[in-house]
């Protein structure tokens, strides 16, 4: 029975929900993404249309339609590589977030080799996971700029983003500086997750006394994610990767006129 278990009363009381809310704030969080930025860009799209259809200037028709087509370029690359893709990387990230946080539980409430042995290995667990998820996002950000550029150049689209985590295509598209900041947010949020569950723990247990070491290395989170938020806003990443110019210079494949549509004949009911 878990409740046998020194820390089974813990893991039912705390963990479990935990584990759930995590999951379902995730969710949530996918969901309403996907909604709400899927119908701001359709709303943004058409509010261009509109705009370049009522524009009496040629200058203004020009820059309406091209936002226009920036809007639906978007679109198209959120279709091409929808944010559900990256889900298979929550089985990395909770499994080592709760790792983590059963480890760090065992280490306040039951010090010894076994609790430090659990901890090392939630420490990793839990980094790993997080390095993978947001190393994972970023390649799909990555893919979708592709899809949007060759949309917008006019040449063909392929979103060949696959499902399963690959270290080798994330650290190409972060770069060495963004496995390092990647890193650096992995680790001082697992830090971060440590402290706050030791806390926890010590708050609801009068017996458990949190080691001396985790105080230095919750300040030592913390100010590395100070640095982090810095680091995010000076990135390239974080920025206009290029100048956002309306109208946007058409290519040559992409000023080629559509072909008219063939109107279908009306022959009523046989």
């Amino acid at each position: 029975m878990i409740s046998d278990i020194p820390w089974g009363e813990f893991l039912s009381d705390l963990v479990a929900p935990s584990v759930a809310v995590l999951a379902a704030l995730v969710g949530l969080v996918v969901t309403l993404s996907q909604l709400t930025a899927g119908g701001r860009l359709r709303k943004e799209a058409d509010f261009w249309k509109q705009e370049a259809v009522d524009a009496e200037l040629a200058q203004d028709k020009a820059v309406y339609q091209s936002l226009h087509r920036l809007a639906v370029g978007k679109l198209v690359a959120r279709n091409g590589v929808p944010l559900r893709r990256i889900t298979m990387v929550l089985g990395a990230l909770v499994p080592g977030q709760l790792l983590l946080i059963t480890g760090s539980q065992q280490l306040v409430l039951h010090p010894g080799l076994a609790s430090s042995v659990l901890l090392a290995l939630g420490a990793v667990a839990g980094v790993a996971g997080m390095f993978i998820a947001l190393g994972e996002y970023s390649v799909l950000n990555f893919a979708r700029r592709d899809v949007l550029l060759s949309f917008l150049d006019g040449r063909k689209m392929v979103a060949d983003f696959d499902v399963w985590p690959d270290r080798t295509r994330a650290v190409a598209v972060l770069g060495r500086r963004g496995v390092v900041e990647v890193l650096l947010v992995s680790v001082s949020t697992s830090a971060v997750v440590l402290v706050v569950t030791a806390s926890l723990v010590e708050l609801l247990n009068e017996a458990a006394v949190i080691p001396p070491w985790l105080d230095t290395l919750g300040m030592l989170a913390y100010i590395s994610i100070v640095y982090l938020l810095f680091a995010i806003a000076g990135s390239e990443s974080f920025k206009r990767s290029e100048a956002w110019i309306h109208p946007r210079p058409l290519t040559a494949a992409a000023n080629v006129p559509a072909p008219p549509a063939v109107p279908t004949e009306n022959k009523g009911l046989l």
